[in-house]
């Protein structure tokens, strides 16, 4: 349950980067794509299996300065 709760903050910090300018630098036409794909339960919750490595490492990127 923790790692999801952390997947959840990682997917709404990269969210967050992402709408407020961080597109630019993102510049992963793949990596946009995989942030299309992201898929949440009914309860809201990300859905592990839909997060790329590719997202998944990036997301830990963004996370890292917020720590």
């Amino acid at each position: 349950m923790e790692e999801h709760t952390d997947l959840d903050l990682r997917f709404q910090l990269t969210e967050k980067y992402i709408l407020s300018g961080g597109i630019r630098k993102a510049e992963d036409i793949d990596l946009l794509r995989d942030l299309l794909k992201v898929q949440r339960d009914a309860n809201g919750k990300i859905i592990p299996h839909t997060i790329t490595p590719r997202l998944n490492e990036f997301m830990s990127n963004v996370l890292g300065p917020e720590l």
